[in-house]
């Protein structure tokens, strides 16, 4: 009957259908579509349907079988949006706060957030909630030049990312948050050697979720900074811990003598283990001692 009452109106005038993410749709919101767009009889309609990839990927997501399908019988076309570049993510800052961004903004920006629109909109929205005065002032530039102003990301896309981190599989769960802990860029033989099972499966599940991108053969990175801060915020202090002794061991066991240049690395994930406190306060103890 929807589609009988699409075709009819198509009748009197053309007619876009536009539907939003349906990556959130059911079964029954994909049939529609599928009946409308393979129906046989002339129609001046056009449906347009966006969904994000990464949301679709697993096997058992009904737009999956509608795309292949639409596409194998030539009844759909597929349009892929790449994230926006830096010089895009500066054009976007300007039209927002009326100025030109300082570079360090932008560049942070696009860091932050891999030139995904959705995530630069949320993150410029919380920063000019915290500072209204940003706008008004004709200031925007010289108050937002503090980088530390971004913080942390925002509830909304906090809320979108752990929407999509509760359908990864635990194998695939417990691969990220090695990797939030490791840090941006990181090879697979650390991760392996920090992993307690063989981390390939998983890895070729959030590479295939777009959670995890291939930068250089072996190595990694998250698709977005603000994925992995949302992943290495939601782990407990405890886990925290551990997964950075973990790291520094790991570190220490793959350079052994060679370990020089990665020396600051391992001061690192030693110190957020809480090793290098753990060790000043048995050297303290002893010096009392004597």
């Amino acid at each position: 009957e929807i589609a009988d009452g699409f075709e009819e109106l198509s009748r009197e005038r053309p007619v876009v259908l536009i539907l939003e993410d349906l990556h959130w749709s059911d079964p029954s919101t994909i049939d529609v579509v599928s009946t409308l767009a393979k129906r046989r009889s002339t129609a001046r309609l056009l449906i347009v349907g966006s969904y994000r990839p990464s949301d679709v990927s697993r096997s058992s997501h009904p737009v999956k079988p509608l795309k292949q399908d639409l596409l194998a019988k030539y009844h759909g076309l597929e349009i892929s949006l790449r994230p926006l570049s830096l010089k895009h993510v500066a054009l976007f800052l300007s039209n927002r706060l009326g100025a030109a961004p300082p570079e360090a903004l932008s560049n942070l920006m696009y860091e932050r957030t891999g030139g995904n629109p959705l995530f630069m909109t949320e993150t410029i929205r919380a920063l000019l909630d915290a500072h209204p005065q940003a706008l008004s002032s004709g200031e925007a530039g010289a108050l937002l030049a503090d980088t530390s102003a971004l913080g942390e990301p925002s509830s909304h896309v906090t809320d979108i990312i752990s929407a999509r981190l509760a359908h990864v599989p635990p194998a695939a769960r417990t691969v990220l948050e090695i990797g939030a802990v490791i840090g941006r860029d990181f090879s697979v033989d650390l991760l392996e050697a920090i992993a307690t099972t063989d981390p390939l499966s998983a890895l070729s599940e959030l590479m295939k979720r777009q959670f995890l991108v291939e930068v250089s053969p072996g190595r990694l990175d998250f698709s977005h900074q603000i994925v992995r801060d949302v992943i290495y915020r939601q782990l407990s202090p405890l886990a925290r811990r551990r997964l950075h002794r973990r790291v520094a061991d790991a570190l220490i066991l793959l350079f052994g003598k060679q370990a020089g240049p990665h020396a600051a690395e391992i001061a690192e994930h030693s110190l957020r283990a809480g090793i290098v406190a753990r060790e000043q306060a048995m050297i303290r103890s002893e010096e009392r001692r004597v």
